[in-house]
């Protein structure tokens, strides 16, 4: 049934360890914690999220901490203990979704950190104990990590689906469960008892816990099914114990010993259990019931004792001493310690000893039994909390009145009873409580307390049913422990006798069994393992030998590496067959690579005589002939190529001309003996034995023969003509190609001499849009080098070069297509600062068919300039001589009809302040336009300290007429400058009437000059509103104002002042820069260099 709506039971006060093992299970805890976050690398994993991940594990880690506890379950054990204990009685269904769905979708650090939530959530809600958040963060983990294994197999398949990930993972909670309880029980309890309590309700929390898993599993999967982006397919690759027989042996050896042994000790430790529980319930049961019985049959003699002497007519005779000496017999007993004689009225009328005295309620008890007339037990506790136990009896001698006996039961006489009540190896407790539930005797010692009988429900129906009893089972208030419990009767007085038998006794009994068993089956597995290893070893020791062979073959190598085995069994017979295919491939191998060897020789080299040396060599090798020879038709010149190797190369000459015009008809020449090469080319006597020819003849055409001999006779078998035609063949190879080389080098020099020679860039590409050739003009305009780009991708080559993207697109085939852009035409590129005009063509074969495209760059960039700066200088010139003209125009048209002469002369001035704008303009053109050209530059040694102090002499009026004054900051010692004092002046000049202009009323406006490596940097700084970030690159330009300026601040200057400077700074080889932030000022400098060259 629901509980709440979160949480068990509200908010749980946390309980922190408080012992040395609690402690330790918490390090054992978080350092499991912290090595599994390590592990599976934390810090990379969260950073390899993206921002829908992110949100994903945010909404996760919330969702872990609300699930964690949302609508709990109470699970209806039959026993108390389990319904009563949290980790047992709580079911929360939803607890493990989030961190499965974390584990699925994301990573196992993410699923570990909401499991970290889900565990605090657990902690608050339900169980109240801080090492929940370890255990379900581990469980998380290890979760996760069973979901994302990608090992192949059924097993492996088995593990990742999440509903066995999911319970599996719980296990990690149940252990910790139960260490957390043997950790917290083991400061009250023994060491058994802690066990014995953590292993029962660690074992019963498991079926909560299960659940949760499983049905977190099950939401899973079905997630999965309806969003399959939340399944991670990586794909399957083998386990480690598929790479490996000996580990596959191995694992299935351990893995059968670990279920045989774990279920031979779970099957003993079952019946052993059980039997000790039964045997050792027995006993408690006997011990009980015999106190009982002996408990009965004392209170049954002491009754019948006092009675006899209640009887006595000496205890009413008048004497004190003839009473005294009565209750004096009864004392002397020994089964009591005091006897008071009570008389009719309830009063003490006699007494045994002078110090025996009855309280108010002793006496009125032996009121109540004089008055009854039935005997009664009376259980007192003293100050000291000491129970004593008194009996009183009444009685009535012949014709006298109703007296009574109250004796106090000597603690002697009980003592044999409480010690009965243990067990026989002094483990357990027994009590005895009277018919009031008050403990009256205590093997432990204890007594006065209130005993709680248990209850119906903590009747323990199995072992009761097995013993033929009712056996109860409880935890014990002062230790915790579970322990079981019978109770017997006493007959007549209403008394019981309960006997506890502790669970640990159980438990150290049943470990003491099988304990041996498992020490004898952990041997033997040891002794089976080392006796499988060895067998392993001796199976796979061979199969691993053929192995790293065969791996070594397949690197290059390994066919000199011998394999040898002992055995005459099937590994035998296998590694012989293995050590045979060695040598076959050994031999075949050699021959491969003999050919390989010319192969690469003859590839490597197009210059005939190295590879034809190579294919006559390899001919020796390949043969062991005396010698080998070849003829060659020469394709420059009408002699004959000849080439020849070996020893008997030189006596093998005689024959070219024979062998040349005998095999030019036919396939192949044989002769195995003199006589045979005598009778075939006439010829006596021959300089061989034995002789094999064969023509060379590339596309058809005879170009040749190859032919080698020997000294002796020799056959000339199928394996070995093979071998030399195929290296006839590569002769043949490497003479078409040393004949195409010839004609295709004259074409290359011709064609790269023109290429080079041209000042536009050329591009080509091929068919599958590779660059084919790139000339010199092109690698300069695109900076890149022609060595590198030949061969890759046109997209690649020119990827990141400015906008020569657009070329690369435009020359991609694939591209053109796919955009329907037109194949040819021109395009305008901008690379590297620089413009060019692209023209692109498509080149077609003879068939039609297209083999790429060509582009010519032709370079246009100071012809763009020189439009832009036309146009520029046009509209500036425009503007500045429009403005002035039209506002004379108007007031030019206004003096006539204007009769104020004050008016008159304003107009007059006006016009007058036009013109005078308008030369100014014209003076600044003509000055710029002489700086530039670098007219009349006159350098000579400058003062720049004087200099700057004549400025500031010059312009402090204007300064104080724009609410600044000028300040001159110059070193004593500064040296001069060499420059050209006027324009210097004139560039300086500029810069602070430029500060007047723009940064009136701001404060001082400061002159510096200083040495800075080997220029001279002469600043002017002003207070004034700064410079926009988008206006400071744009200052220099001619008739630039910038974007910010009124309409009467644009008037005032001519756009040409900082342009000046600018020029002024050039000629010299100098710079000019600005230093502004809008509401900082600006600091505008000019560095030129010490010394002109």
């Amino acid at each position: 049934m629901v509980n709440e709506f979160w949480g068990a039971s509200g908010f749980l006060t946390i309980t922190w360890p408080d012992s040395a093992l609690g402690f330790g299970l918490w390090v054992i805890a978080i350092g499991l914690l912290a090595w599994s976050l390590i592990r599976s690398g934390v810090g990379p994993a969260m950073r390899g999220l993206n921002r829908g991940q992110w949100a994903l594990f945010t909404v996760l880690c919330g969702a872990a901490l609300l699930f964690s506890q949302l609508f709990p379950l109470t699970i209806p054990w039959a026993k108390p203990l389990l319904r009563e204990h949290p980790a047992t009685s709580i079911v929360a269904l939803l607890s493990a979704t989030p961190y499965l769905l974390a584990g699925a979708a994301l990573n196992t650090p993410a699923a570990i950190i909401v499991g970290l939530f889900a565990g605090l959530g657990r902690v608050i809600g339900q169980t109240g104990q801080p090492l929940d958040i370890a255990a379900m963060a581990l469980a998380a983990g290890l979760s996760a990590e069973l979901m994302q294994q990608n090992y192949d197999g059924r097993g492996f398949r088995f593990l990742r689906h999440p509903i066995i990930a999911g319970a599996l993972g719980r296990l990690v909670v149940v252990v910790f469960t139960g260490a957390g309880i043997v950790a917290a029980a083991y400061g009250s309890a023994d060491l058994f008892g802690a066990l014995d309590l953590g292993l029962y309700l660690g074992f019963w929390s498991g079926v909560p816990l299960l659940i949760e898993g499983a049905i977190g599993g099950a939401i899973t999967s079905a997630i999965q099914l309806i969003a399959p982006q939340w399944r991670r397919d990586r794909g399957t690759v083998p386990s480690p114990l598929h790479r490996s027989l000996q580990r596959q042996l191995v694992a299935a050896f351990l893995t059968f010993a670990a279920v045989v042994v774990l279920f031979s000790v779970l099957v003993a430790f079952f019946f052993s259990a059980r039997a000790t529980e039964r045997a050792l319930t027995r006993q408690m049961i006997d011990n009980a019931d015999a106190a009982a019985a002996q408990l009965g049959a004392l209170q049954e003699y002491l009754v019948i004792t006092l009675t006899e002497y209640v009887q006595d007519p000496e205890l009413v005779a008048e004497d004190p001493i003839r009473k005294s000496t009565v209750l004096g017999r009864v004392q002397a007993t020994h089964l009591f310690d005091s006897v008071q004689l009570i008389g009719p009225e309830g009063v003490i009328v006699g007494q045994s000893a002078a110090d025996a005295t009855l309280g108010p309620l002793e006496t009125a008890i032996a009121a109540g039994v004089l008055d009854t007339g039935q005997s009664r037990w009376v259980a007192t506790t003293s100050e000291n909390g000491d129970v004593a136990i008194d009996l009183i009896v009444p009685g009535a001698p012949t014709g006298r009145e109703p007296i009574a006996l109250y004796a106090r039961v000597a603690a002697e006489a009980l003592d044999e009873i409480t010690d009965g009540m243990a067990m026989a190896d002094g483990r357990g407790a027994g009590l005895i409580a009277n018919e009031l539930s008050k403990v009256v005797m205590s093997s432990t010692g204890i007594t006065g307390s209130e005993w709680a009988a248990p209850a119906t429900q903590q009747i323990a129906p199995q072992i009761s049913g097995a013993v033929g009893r009712t056996v109860y089972e409880s935890l014990n208030p002062t230790t915790g422990a579970r322990e079981l419990i019978a109770i017997s009767p006493v007959p007549e007085s209403g008394w019981k006798v309960a006997a506890f038998l502790p669970r640990s006794v159980i438990l150290r009994q049943t470990l003491g069994i099988i304990g041996p068993l498992t020490v004898l089956l952990l041997i033997v597995s040891g002794l089976f393992y080392a006796l499988v290893a060895g067998l392993s070893r001796d199976i796979t020791r061979p199969i691993a030998e053929i192995g790293r062979a065969s791996k070594a073959i397949a690197e290059g190598g390994g066919l000199e590496r011998p394999v040898r085995s002992h055995r005459e069994d099937e590994i035998g017979q296998l590694t012989l067959a293995f050590s045979q295919m060695q040598r076959a491939l050994r031999q075949r191998l050699d021959e491969l690579s003999l050919l390989l060897s010319v192969s690469n020789d003859v590839a490597a080299t197009i210059n005939i005589y190295e590879g034809m040396a190579a294919v006559l060599q390899g001919v020796l090798r390949g043969t062991g002939a005396a010698g080998a020879r070849a003829i060659v038709r020469n394709p420059a010149a009408p002699a004959p190529l000849i080439f020849a190797e070996g020893p008997g190369a030189d006596a093998m000459s005689e024959l070219d001309r024979i062998v040349l015009l005998r095999v030019r008809g036919t396939e192949e020449l044989v002769f195995g003996t003199a006589a045979e090469i005598e009778e075939a080319l006439s010829i006596s006597p021959s300089p061989v034995a034995a002789l094999f020819a064969l023509p060379l003849r590339p596309a058809g055409e005879f170009q040749g023969a190859l032919y080698l001999a020997y000294r002796q006779p020799h056959y000339f078998g199928s394996d070995e003509r093979n071998l030399l035609r195929t290296l006839a063949g590569q002769a043949t190879v490497l003479v078409q190609n040393a004949h195409l080389f010839v004609a295709a080098e004259g074409g290359r020099r011709r064609l790269a001499a023109i290429l080079a020679s041209t000042t536009n860039g050329i591009l080509v590409t091929d068919q599958t849009d590779r660059i084919l050739l790139i000339n010199p003009a092109a690698e300069r305009a695109l900076g890149i080098r022609g060595k590198d780009a030949a061969g890759q991708p046109v997209v690649e080559a020119l990827s990141g070069i400015g906008r020569a993207d657009r070329l690369a697109q435009r020359l991609s085939l694939g591209h053109s297509e796919t955009k329907n852009d037109a194949a040819d035409g021109k395009v305008e590129l901008e690379i590297n600062g620089r413009t060019f005009l692209a023209g692109i063509s498509t080149v077609y074969s003879h068939e039609g068919q297209t083999m790429g495209r060509v582009a010519v760059l032709q370079d246009v960039t100071d012809i763009k300039e020189l439009d832009r700066m036309k146009s520029d200088f046009v509209a500036g010139i425009s503007h500045d001589l429009l403005s002035p003209l039209t506002y004379m125009h108007n007031y030019a048209a206004m003096l006539p009809i204007e009769g104020d002469p004050a008016l008159e002369k304003e107009y007059i001035e006006k016009i007058m302040a036009g013109i005078d704008r308008m030369t100014r303009l014209v003076n600044d053109l003509l000055e710029l336009a002489r700086i530039e050209a670098g007219l009349h530059l006159q350098f000579d040694r400058v003062q720049v300290d004087k200099l700057l102090g004549e400025i500031a002499m010059e312009y402090a009026s204007p300064a104080k007429a724009a609410g600044m004054n000028l300040v001159v900051d110059v070193a004593d010692d500064l040296p001069p400058a060499v420059a050209d004092p006027t324009q210097l002046r004139r560039a300086i000049t500029n810069l602070v009437t430029n500060g007047l202009k723009h940064a009136g009323n701001s404060g001082p406006l400061t002159m510096r000059a200083e040495v800075v490596g080997s220029d001279m940097v002469i600043s002017v700084r002003d207070h004034g509103p700064g410079i926009a970030a988008a206006d400071q690159t744009h200052l220099f330009e001619k008739f630039y104002r910038g974007e910010g300026l009124t309409t009467a601040e644009r008037a005032r200057g001519s756009g040409l002042g900082l342009a000046i400077v600018k020029s002024v700074a050039d000629h010299h080889k100098g710079r000019v820069w600005c230093e502004s932030r809008p509401g900082e000022g600006s600091i505008f400098c000019l560095a030129i260099p010490l010394r002109q060259k």
